[in-house]
């Protein structure tokens, strides 16, 4: 079990690695879309 857990806490910090990420991503889509349409709109 002690030979594992290095190895779990590298597999959950690979996988909230790419959450993040993917949330990033996905909120800076977001806001980027928004920021152009506020630009058309001016």
């Amino acid at each position: 079990l002690a030979s594992m857990t290095p190895i779990i806490l590298l597999v959950f910090a690979a996988c909230e690695a790419a959450l993040g990420l993917s949330l990033l991503v996905m909120v800076s889509n977001t806001y980027g879309t928004d920021y152009v349409q506020n630009l058309n709109l001016l």
